[in-house]
């Protein structure tokens, strides 16, 4: 990544920090926005329906948002990505199916993303965009926000993730098949 990106991560994690409530989303984290829609809020939702930054590994959660829509918008995409310490980004969602465009009227919205990919242990932050859907540009785009972070221990506290080394950063749903060879 570059300078850049890292200097946004770094300004995230020191941004919305202290507390786990919903967090105001300053407007100068935004490093491109037209004006036309801008998003207000983030939090972390946990499995017990409690705003949260630190989650147990194999915890299911909800990102929610909230987007204050200026006047009205066609042909647009909402991305929300998961990005690594490094500011990488590791997971997209999409707001449309197949990457389908919708049109925003002005208002206010909320968005919330139910998380079905496991994260490993570690910290992440937040990216978030609406950019128009032919060309790409944003409308609004806040490239690293409301760091968190996923402990090694499962919530229950009988699974733990077994190594120092974390290997990845999404926790796989396929298994290797194992079979033996019968031998002659």
């Amino acid at each position: 990544p570059g300078d850049t990106t890292v200097l946004h991560h770094i300004i995230a994690f020191s941004y919305g920090a202290d507390g786990m409530n919903e967090f105001e989303i300053p407007s100068k984290l935004s490093l491109y926005s037209t004006g036309e829609a801008k998003f207000k809020t983030i939090k972390i939702v946990n499995s017990k329906e409690l705003p949260s930054r630190k989650l147990y590994f194999k915890e299911e959660f909800t990102i929610e948002l909230t987007l204050d829509v200026v006047q009205s918008i066609e042909n647009v995409i909402v991305n929300l990505f998961i990005l690594n310490v490094h500011g990488e980004k590791i997971v997209t969602f999409s707001s449309g199916m197949n990457f389908k465009p919708r049109d925003f009227n002005s208002g206010k919205y909320t968005l919330s993303l139910n998380m079905n990919q496991i994260l490993m242990p570690g910290e992440y932050s937040i990216c978030i965009a609406i950019s128009y859907f032919q060309t790409g540009s944003a409308i609004d785009f806040i490239e690293s926000v409301y760091p968190f972070e996923i402990d090694r221990m499962s919530t229950d506290g009988k699974i733990e993730y077994p190594w120092v080394t974390v290997n990845g950063y999404v926790y796989p749903s396929s298994l290797i098949k194992v079979n033996r060879l019968n031998e002659n």
